[in-house]
């Protein structure tokens, strides 16, 4: 099942098997690669995903995989060897807090008069202890970094600002993909641990492994979780890499001038001002859509008058749904917080703002629906003026 045949330079075979457990559950790992032997294939190395066999002649031959806390010297090797136990491979696995675990593989001919590598199954399970001690730490770490990216998620949902921020730009929205990967991660160490305190049950009670034991019920969960560690890679970190580098080098849709009202609910500057002849000096108008869906579109002109210049930009957000308008404001708020409300039947809620020292700078920001509008303009003139023919253009944006 899930063969893959390799040919070396020399013509040797080799076959890629994909691996029922991994190595913590050592009695089925034992049981596996023994059925391998059996089927004349014999095991060169062990990754992450699959095991590599050499194809040989079919013969009966015992797997023991002894677990470490330090590399076997040659001579302990050569120790190894002359009892009849011969040294396969060695898996190392490096733990930032918990030191390195080093796996050892030997196996020995079935009809081979040679002791048990452990004939005393409370001493194995003594052997077992540091790896029952990583395994828990690894399933700790992984929860707590599971809780970690939750918290990040679940936060905006009750702080209005961060929530403003996610809609709008989904500047959080990297812990949304980080969920799934931690919730694999933390199932996939929980599972290391049930396996290691299993083993330890089973020796501290004074019987020893089974080293034939079933490992067939398991291998499909095996095969799927591996499946599912390489799809992931595969499948969800690749095309979210893909967007965010085409997130980040694109511009803003530029659109000519509108001659008159803009696809969107907005006021122009000459409406503003009282003036159908008003002779622009700049114009800007772009519209771009944000990685959570929401449409921002922007309007700013400027032109000269009797006191100088005047200018008007234009904010507008169309949010997928009406209910993320309000954290939408609530984020324009947060910045501009001298804001007060303006008390209105023609729109669901309206602030303005002045900032200080800038003159006549004045602020006005809008919500109605599904649309969040944000206006700032320099002039002589009251922005709430525009209040009428704005809700009118925000009324039919939403028919």
């Amino acid at each position: 099942m899930f063969d893959k045949v390799e040919t070396s330079a020399v013509t040797e075979k080799l076959v890629r098997k994909w691996l029922p457990q991994d190595l913590y559950s050592i009695d089925r790992m034992e049981s596996w690669l023994t059925d391998m032997a059996e089927e004349g294939l014999f095991l060169e190395s062990i990754g992450l995903c699959f095991a590599r066999f050499r194809r040989g002649t079919a013969r009966n031959v015992r797997y023991r995989i002894d677990v470490l806390s330090r590399e076997l010297t040659a001579d302990e090797l050569a120790l190894y060897d002359s009892c009849g136990w011969h040294w396969v491979l060695t898996n190392e696995e490096s733990r930032m807090f918990g030191g390195n675990i080093e796996f050892y593989i030997f196996q020995a001919d079935e009809d081979a008069t040679v002791p048990e590598l452990h004939t005393d199954p409370q001493e194995q399970a003594e052997s077992l202890r540091r790896l029952n001690r990583v395994s828990f730490s690894d399933t700790l770490w992984a929860l707590v970094a599971l809780l970690v990216f939750v918290g990040l998620c679940v936060y905006p949902m009750g702080n209005s600002r961060a929530m403003g921020a996610f809609l709008l730009y989904g500047e959080i929205d990297a812990g949304w993909v980080q969920i799934p990967l931690w919730i694999f991660w933390s199932v996939f160490y929980l599972s290391r641990l049930r396996s290691v305190r299993r083993l330890r049950k089973r020796l501290m009670q004074g019987e020893p492994l089974d080293h034939r034991a079933s490992y067939r019920r398991r291998f499909r969960y095996g095969v799927l979780r591996m499946a599912f560690q390489m799809g992931l890679i595969a499948f969800l970190f690749v095309p979210l890499i893909c967007v965010q580098m085409a997130d980040s080098t694109k511009d803003a849709q530029s659109l000519p001038m509108p001659e008159g009202a803009p696809d969107f609910p907005a006021v122009r500057l000459s409406e503003l001002e009282g003036r159908e002849d008003l002779a622009l000096a700049d114009g800007i108008y772009n519209r771009d859509r944000t990685v959570t869906g929401a449409v921002e579109s922007r309007i700013y002109e400027s032109a000269a008058v009797d006191i100088g210049l005047t200018s008007l930009e234009t904010i507008c957000y169309k949010m997928p749904f009406a209910w993320e308008s309000s954290y939408v404001l609530d984020w324009y708020l947060e910045r501009y917080k001298k804001a007060v409300r303006v008390e209105t039947d023609l729109v669901d809620e309206v602030w303005s703002a002045d900032e200080p020292g800038a003159g006549t700078r004045a602020y006005l920001f809008v919500r109605d629906g599904r649309y969040v509008l944000q206006m700032q303009y320099n002039g002589k003139q009251a922005l709430t003026e525009v209040l009428p023919r704005l809700a009118a253009r925000l009324d039919e944006a939403a028919d």
